[in-house]
């Protein structure tokens, strides 16, 4: 089920007075609006970077490549997706208004809640004289009695759109929340293990719990996300041990972080040097091309990585990987189409 709102808001006088539209013949216009329609509803409001895709979802088939360069013009690329700046921004509109809702809905239900438990205490008080005070204002005779709806002539209030400093307050929550979740693959390397020895299952509001303990020990504590890695794979490795801090949350695990660092250094603990990643890769790649004279399709990871593994033992360092490229170029060991 789809977190977002089914439908966005469609100015008339903003598409029919767009020049860029305007110039689109009728097919390419209603291709436009059925990509934005198709955007709308992916959940990261994007498109693929795919030309034989996109000639398919904008029904343009075969005259799509005569029409793409008018149509992908509307959109942005980021990390291979087609993104409408405008869509972009009615879809970020409505996530704060929800939330705006949901926080006025909060606070309304607990001024209901306390306007109930008044009402409550004077009617408790009015019995000695012999009328009720009413939570509407009214005040009635004292022959009447008071209304079991009463509560449903309770005000509260139209909700407002967001100000200048709510949206930022609430974008800045946002922010810290993709933050803290960029610490889960550490979380969940400690969740494994605690599992592991105590059998348990660990929820994923716990995990999130974890995750802000883990944050915190990188922006209050300045410890490295490199160095809770190394530790994580010592504790992995020597959990259980005598002498071994026992943890058994984040939380713990940041109390005891730096007996657990004492301990890798008793142990003379050196971590594994970490894996290549996909940019190194590609940066040795160009220095492949560079002294070798390849055309190498970079964007192959997958190819170059085998390749540079095979030739520079590993890709130790750049030293070994010029040399690698000499050796390629002379004996003409490798060829990039």
């Amino acid at each position: 089920m789809n977190k977002h709102s089914p439908a966005f808001q469609f100015y008339v006088d903003d598409w029919l007075g767009s020049t860029q539209i305007t110039l689109m013949t009728s097919a390419e216009e209603g291709a436009y609006i059925r990509l934005l329609a198709i955007s709308w509803n992916a959940p990261d409001c994007g498109l693929p970077d795919n030309d034989e895709q996109l000639a398919i979802l904008s029904r343009l088939n075969g005259a799509w490549k005569g029409s793409s360069s008018k149509l992908k013009a509307c959109f942005i690329e980021k990390n291979g997706r087609l993104y409408n700046k405008r869509l972009l921004s009615e879809r970020k509109k409505q996530k704060l208004w929800r939330e705006k809702c949901s926080l006025g809905g909060q606070h309304s239900g607990r001024a209901r809640k306390a306007m109930q438990d008044k009402e409550l205490q004077l009617r408790g008080s009015s019995s000695n004289v012999g009328r009720v005070v009413q939570v509407n204002g009214n005040t009635p005779s004292p022959s009447s009695s008071p209304s079991p709806s009463s509560n449903n002539n309770i005000s509260v209030g139209t909700k407002k759109a967001p100000t200048e400093a709510e949206i930022r307050k609430i974008e800045k929550r946002e922010a810290k929340k993709k933050e803290v979740q960029a610490y889960m693959p550490l979380v969940e390397k400690l969740s494994n293990i605690i599992s592991a020895q105590k059998d348990i299952k660990i929820s994923g509001v716990q995990l999130n719990e974890w995750a802000k303990s883990f944050y915190a020990l990188n922006r209050i504590n300045a410890i490295s996300q490199e160095r809770m890695e190394s530790a994580l794979v010592f504790y992995a490795e020597h959990v259980g041990e005598e002498y071994m801090p026992v943890i058994e949350s984040g939380k713990i695990f940041r109390q005891k972080f730096t007996k657990l660092e004492d301990a890798m250094k008793r142990l003379d603990y050196k971590p594994p040097a970490p894996a290549e990643t996909d940019q190194a890769i590609l940066e040795y790649a160009k220095e492949f091309n560079r002294i070798g004279g390849f055309s190498a399709e970079l964007e192959d990871v997958d190819r170059i990585r085998v390749v540079v593994e095979d030739n520079c033992g590993g890709s130790k360092g750049w030293t070994r990987v010029i040399k690698a490229a000499k050796q390629l170029k002379t004996k003409r060991m490798i060829d990039y189409e």
